[in-house]
């Protein structure tokens, strides 16, 4: 896979994605951060302010307003527990479908209990190298993503492998895309990704109740 560092404009419509994610408490670790960015020359970074439905994410369920641009809603299709992806990295792995619209300048006022996180994320993208992503073509590829959250004052960081593209690629563009980063940034020594700490962001979000 072709290495980029620029964020995929998925647009508007219907996505089937699969991903595996994980959350940590805290600051993101100076090493992590370096290891990732392989010393700040890697990767777009992008601040955001997410909102998610709480009444939603508690029912696994993902509904956001994505900064001032969509509102996204994500309902789960499948998810295999304690994947081994290889190099040490054990996940749960989800397959999502998505529907992404833009927000309405008219639309009514909010009324849903939301949990407001703050976002810090580092991108770095992998496409495939001989199909087309743009323009109409069955490309696919993967997003790997680096997340420093802020959640009414606490802080968490998140780290996610998630494909795009032809949803028939899912699995490809998953396992391409994490071979290809390992390729470029192998993963330090002592550094552990755990089962324990994968989920998706419904299951995270739902932990912050008391916060919306």
């Amino acid at each position: 896979m072709e290495a980029s560092t620029g964020l995929i404009a998925t647009g508007f419509g219907v996505l089937v994605t699969r991903e595996v994610r994980w959350f940590n408490s805290g600051e993101v670790p100076d090493a992590v951060r370096d290891w990732f960015t392989a010393g700040g020359t890697l990767g777009l970074r992008e601040e955001r302010l997410d909102r998610y439905d709480l009444s939603s994410a508690v029912r696994g369920i993902g509904v956001k307003y994505r900064g001032a641009i969509s509102l996204d809603a994500k309902h789960l299709l499948h998810a295999t527990d304690d994947v081994d992806l290889g190099h040490g990295i054990r996940g749960r792995v989800e397959d999502w479908e998505k529907v992404v619209k833009p927000i309405p300048v008219d639309r009514p006022r909010i009324v849903e209990q939301l949990v407001v996180v703050e976002k810090e994320l580092l991108t770095r993208v992998y496409r495939s190298g001989d199909e087309t992503v743009d323009g109409g073509g069955p490309g696919f590829g993967c997003e790997v993503e680096l997340a420093a959250l802020r959640v009414a004052g606490r802080t968490a960081w998140s780290l996610c492998f998630e494909s795009f593209g032809d949803p028939a690629r899912r699995d490809a563009a998953l396992a391409e895309g994490l071979v290809s980063f390992l390729a470029d940034t192998p993963i330090p020594a002592g550094m552990v990704v755990t089962s324990s700490d994968s989920r998706g962001y419904p299951t995270w979000v739902s932990q912050y109740a008391d916060a919306a």
